[in-house]
């Protein structure tokens, strides 16, 4: 069974890293991360080079995405 996250990333790039790697993770499993476009470009840079080689891994266009009512607007 093919099994894909996506996730929204802002800061801390050792924690989606740690995500990613984590020992579940498999062929059949994928990652899309959205990292804001009000997020640091060296933040952006380190998660990029940070997963750089891994091919279940894929980095969605930036937006700029609010949070409104609990949940996130874009």
């Amino acid at each position: 069974m093919r099994i894909v996250y996506v996730s929204s990333a802002y800061k801390r790039s050792d924690q989606l890293a740690r995500l990613v790697r984590r020992p579940h993770t498999g062929p059949e499993t994928s990652f899309l991360v959205h990292v804001d476009r009000k997020t640091d470009h060296l933040i952006y840079r380190a998660m990029v080079e940070g997963l750089a080689g891994l091919d279940n891994v894929a980095f969605l266009p930036r937006h700029t995405l609010d949070l409104i009512d609990d949940g996130l607007l874009g």
